[in-house]
């Protein structure tokens, strides 16, 4: 129908939370992924992932959102 759209369906549904895992634990449901954000290489783990949404709530450093959408925005379908 026009106009309308429908449910989409998935068979699964995976969620990270990449963090230093210092202040808490991932949410229910979510996979640690530990990673450092002021370590060059700290989003390594995530590169070679493929994402259909990422919400990345960083507030602190300008540089921190910079590499993340360099790191993985080639492969994120969406960003938040």
């Amino acid at each position: 129908m026009a106009g309308r759209s429908r449910p989409r369906r998935y068979a699964a549904v995976t969620t990270w939370c990449a963090a230093r895992g210092v202040s808490g634990a991932a949410p229910d449901g979510a996979e640690l992924v530990r990673t450092d954000r002021d370590d060059p290489a700290g989003l390594a783990p995530l590169v070679s992932e493929k994402f259909d949404a990422v919400v990345d709530t960083a507030t602190m450093s300008y540089p921190w959102v910079r590499d993340a959408l360099r790191a993985l925005g080639p492969t994120a379908g969406h960003w938040t």
